[in-house]
């Protein structure tokens, strides 16, 4: 499919979307699972402002104009007659390419910028939706288009993913998933670690699936809590009902066990115990918690915060 994607040429001084954050992404509490990624290298031209198109310059105008005065507009935008990042990508498979604008514009400290999604109909341009974000992420076809994703960042904490799926009711893009991660270990009326779901909860979310979450946020904040930076956080894995840590020399696992099933973990185990869980979806079930000798003091405190909090772990976010 990728060789069927028209990727033009284009500019390198973008935003990367996890340049300067956590590269993983925390799991939400519905199960849901995202769409297959296009992988392929994205680049975009800068196009001057004299060659762009009339009607794409009118319309991100307006849109600037509703939302800036001119003092703010000015000091934002001090290039804007340098023109404008442009991908050129063919994101229906027709033949013609859409255009991806990028608009800094109204890009705040964290430089959250605006993209603008156009079209050429009968040789005019109009525009079919926007994004958050600067750099997007294409996957899997959806309605004959392909999907988009875009970001936002606040803080350099907190990230903001948005799924964008083509409609063919509406003939534009809308936000068909979002999903807002929360790493600050600092707030007080909201807790760290976890994935907080706006637009696309599904309504097929198990127990499993919020336990999962609830779980990761006990890990995570944990650790944090305990050894700060020391601990690598992208070294966990949630895999087979289980979450590890993948360090060879810091071996644990938590697991989700039917209430009389053995687990044998890979190291030897140092600490053990088993949580057991009395909400009616997931009775009989037991959280299994086992750590080597060096996850021992992570693991007993991990399993101090479950068995405090054993009636929140269905909670979803």
């Amino acid at each position: 499919m990728i060789k069927n994607i028209l990727f033009f040429l284009v500019l390198t001084t973008c935003l990367a979307a996890s340049s300067d954050g956590p590269t993983y992404r925390l799991l939400p509490g519905d199960g849901y699972q995202w769409p297959s990624r296009i992988k392929g290298e994205l680049k975009r031209k800068r196009i001057p402002l004299s060659e762009m198109p009339e009607e794409i310059v009118a319309h991100m105008d307006r849109v600037v104009d509703d939302t800036l005065s001119c003092a703010e507009y000015e000091k934002i935008a001090p290039d804007y007659d340098k023109g404008f990042p442009v991908l050129e990508i063919d994101l229906n498979f027709d033949g013609i390419p859409e255009w991806l604008v990028m608009d800094r514009r109204g890009a705040g400290a964290t430089g959250n910028a605006v993209s603008f999604i156009y079209q050429k109909k009968n040789g005019v341009w109009e525009t079919i939706g926007s994004y958050p974000g600067s750099v997007p992420y294409f996957y899997e076809k959806r309605n004959g288009y392909l999907q988009i994703e875009g970001y936002v960042k606040s803080n350099m904490i907190d990230y903001g993913f948005f799924l964008l799926a083509y409609s063919p009711e509406t003939g534009e893009y809308k936000c068909v998933r979002s999903e807002w991660y929360c790493y600050n270990t600092n707030y007080k009326d909201r807790p760290n670690f976890t994935c907080s779901i706006g637009i696309g909860r599904l309504d097929t979310a198990t127990s499993e699936d919020a336990i999962h979450a609830r779980l990761e946020h006990f890990i995570r904040s944990t650790a944090y809590r305990l050894y700060d930076e020391q601990f690598d956080q992208e070294s966990l894995e949630l895999k087979d009902n289980t979450w590890t840590c993948q360090k060879k020399d810091f071996g644990f696992a938590i697991k989700l066990l039917k209430k009389e099933e053995k687990y044998t973990p890979s190291f030897d185990v140092a600490f053990q115990k088993r949580i057991a869980l009395d909400q009616p979806t997931v009775k009989g079930m037991v959280i299994g918690i086992f750590g080597s000798k060096k996850a021992s003091e992570l693991c007993e405190a991990i399993s101090l915060e479950l068995d405090k909090n054993r009636s929140s772990l269905l909670k979803l976010d």
